[in-house]
């Protein structure tokens, strides 16, 4: 194994040596399981995983301990083909119910909300810092954070409290389609506010940024006092999201003069 090479990490930023970064937790990537990936310009199956040079040691314990380690238990371990949070809500009583969504609290069933938050902040700050290599020779367009992007790193590093004006919805998949598919953090489309979302294994995320975002939004903070969890159907949603980078795909190749321009489609309720 080739040694290390020395640099600047991104988040505590002090110079060590950077170890190979996951932008997805390589425990999302199953052993016999060809998950489908979507971005702006490819999709498919499989391939190889997005990963580079980017964090020291420490950081990437960091995430692990105050992130990872709690979410991809929940979601899906790699050795197992359940998906252990989905079921836990389906034995636990909502606190509200509606026809977008159920709500459920994580005091109530026992999941560390203030993990998912964490976690959904390491990707999104993941995604704006740097381009992600991803299947088959493509590149993650970095996403904009604006003001926001060193106030998440402060959090993400430990220095400084969540900041105020950051929300985390976390919505888990009831149907088959979205527990099998994986998107990259991008910009919700169409809606007045910042927000960037994203899929992984049948937990949608989305963080919202700003005084600006709705209170029914705020409200349903995972890292609230509530610690917001909810179930949705979010089949229709997964597959416009496909059908409509796949438009776009389209287009590039009949084109090269479209600009490329991150789609999704915000989830109902969420």
């Amino acid at each position: 194994m080739s040694e290390r090479p020395i640099g600047l990490c991104p988040l505590c930023k002090l110079e060590k040596r950077i170890h190979e970064s996951h932008f997805i937790p390589n425990a999302l990537y199953p052993d016999d399981i060809e998950l489908e990936y979507t971005t702006p310009t490819s999709s498919g199956k499989g391939g190889p995983q997005a990963k580079k040079h980017l964090l020291c040691g420490d950081c990437e314990q960091l995430f692990n301990k105050n992130g990872e380690s709690e979410v991809l238990s929940q979601i899906a371990p790699k050795t197992q083909k359940k998906f252990p949070l989905h079921d836990l809500l389906k034995c636990s009583s909502p606190r509200e119910t509606t026809p977008a969504y159920l709500r459920f609290s994580g005091n109530d069933i026992g999941v560390k909300m203030d993990h998912f938050a964490y976690f959904a902040l390491s990707l999104v700050w993941r995604g704006a810092i740097t381009s992600w290599p991803m299947p088959y020779g493509n590149f993650t367009t970095p996403i904009q954070l604006g003001n926001y992007q060193e106030p998440i790193r402060s959090f993400l590093a430990g220095e400084t409290p969540l900041p105020p004006e950051v929300f985390v919805i976390v919505c888990v998949c009831v149907d088959q389609e979205s527990q099998s598919v994986w998107y990259e953090p991008a910009p919700v489309q169409d809606v007045p506010y910042t927000a960037f979302g994203f899929l992984v294994r049948g937990v949608y995320f989305r963080v919202h940024l700003g005084s600006d975002t709705p209170k029914d939004i705020q409200n349903r903070n995972c890292a609230g006092p509530f610690k917001a969890i909810h179930a949705i159907h979010f089949e229709r949603a997964t597959l416009e999201t496909k059908t409509r980078i796949e438009e776009t795909q389209r287009r590039l190749r009949s084109t090269s003069s479209i600009p490329l321009a991150k789609m999704q489609t915000p989830p109902t309720g969420a």
